[in-house]
């Protein structure tokens, strides 16, 4: 049974179905979903993923984290080739703005706006 008591075959997201009493029960805080209340597996933004439980993400301006690394960083921010969240990237590496991560440069550049060693 969902949270508005109607019966369903899956629980919807952030819930998850409790064998005892036949319903969906919600997950932990900071759990976007989960298999029961001790076991979630998949974490609200800012959030990630360890042993089974959400943890903050420390990184600033990180969106999205996992083995303390950023993933995804907020808007105006790159991931560096660290895992952090920065607004310019270090030399040998450029703005992606597609993949919003700080790729590197042609390995005969060592500054550049693009991939390309035409882009030195």
């Amino acid at each position: 049974m969902d949270p508005n008591g109607e019966c369903v075959e899956v629980c919807p997201d952030s819930y998850y179905p409790d064998p005892e009493t036949g319903s969906c029960e919600a997950c932990p805080d900071s759990c976007s979903n989960c298999d029961s209340l001790n076991e979630c597996t998949a974490c609200d933004q800012g959030w990630q993923l360890k042993s089974g439980a959400c943890e903050a993400c420390t990184i600033d301006s990180c969106l999205h984290c996992a083995n303390d690394k950023c993933l995804t960083c907020s808007e105006g921010f790159y991931v560096d080739t660290i895992g952090n969240c920065v607004d310019t990237c270090e030399n040998g590496t450029y703005r992606n703005d597609n993949s919003g991560l700080c790729d590197e440069c042609d390995e005969a550049c060592t500054e550049c706006t693009g991939g390309l060693i035409t882009q030195c």
